[in-house]
């Protein structure tokens, strides 16, 4: 007697109540718009509670995966499960890049005008991932980097913490529009151009700072250097988990399913802001 099989719905496939979305069926303007719509949504919404905070809240929305977790929900969407297992590797690697990249702003933004700082933080970044992947690195000497990193960044930025002034400025209209635009084109573009450049390359840009990069440009001019390295500060404490879940995915991508993996990378990460908010109230209070 026969047994029936369930078959799985096609990589790339949405499903609605009855109905099936293909999107690579999708019009390649309509694809795009919907992951910018997507990934903008998103930061927006975390980066306007961000600013309505002080620099602990502030810095740990910052920290969360508002602009990563969009992009790598496109890429389940999009791609195969080993395809986002790699990916994870790359991201691994950016994700001590990012940490010295913040650490880099804070060390810098009471010294020098706030491009320089940027563009020196942003340099800092783009010099240790392409350096990593060019190592070829394996995942225990990711981490191990990654310890390394935070290790050093966390005790020279620690002064920084010091600034407790609230976040939010005088707004200018343009700032959430535009940083809608920075975040969700960037998410779309690596989306759609993710197969030609690979997953090591996709999954370095997927981490690329692009929330903590507009958020020194709309809020260092209207809150001041010292919020804003306050900020950027818990930024580094908040990416010390993202190892972890970066890990969960590689391992977990394929025997898993992508969804499940997303999900259970979203734990740590998560859950570490949680303590990093706890250690800090206590620090203040304190």
């Amino acid at each position: 007697m026969a047994h029936h099989v369930p078959q799985r719905a096609p990589r790339g496939r949405l499903k609605a109540g009855r109905a099936t979305i293909d999107v690579s069926e999708l019009p390649l303007w309509v694809a795009i718009a919907v992951k910018v719509v997507f990934a903008a949504t998103v930061v927006v919404t975390a980066t306007t509670l961000a600013e309505r905070s002080g620099p602990l809240i502030g810095g740990l929305i910052i920290a969360l995966p508002v602009s990563v977790g969009p992009t790598y929900v496109m890429l389940a969407v999009t791609t195969t499960p080993e395809f986002i297992a790699q990916s994870a590797l790359g991201s691994l690697q950016a994700n001590a890049a990012g940490g010295a990249c913040a650490a880099v702003y804070v060390m810098l933004a009471h010294r020098v005008a706030m491009p320089l700082a940027l563009l020196a933080a942003l340099a800092t970044w783009f010099g240790l991932s392409t350096g990593t992947r060019a190592a070829g690195l394996g995942v225990p000497a990711l981490v191990l980097l990654n310890v390394l990193v935070f290790a050093v960044a966390l005790p020279l930025t620690r002064a920084a913490l010091a600034g407790q002034a609230r976040l939010s400025g005088a707004a200018r209209w343009y700032d959430m529009p535009l940083r809608a635009l920075f975040v969700g084109v960037f998410a779309a573009t690596l989306v759609t151009i993710s197969h030609a450049i690979g997953p090591d390359w996709t999954g370095i840009m997927a981490a690329f700072p692009l929330v903590i990069t507009t958020s020194i440009v709309l809020m260092h001019p209207r809150v001041g250097s010292g919020a804003t390295a306050a900020a950027m500060a818990i930024v580094v404490r908040g990416l010390i988990a993202y190892p972890v879940g970066y890990w969960l995915i590689h391992v977990g991508a394929v025997p898993w399913g992508a969804w499940w993996a997303l999900l259970a990378a979203l734990v740590p990460v998560v859950a570490w802001q949680g303590v990093v908010y706890a250690w800090r109230e206590r620090s203040v209070r304190g």
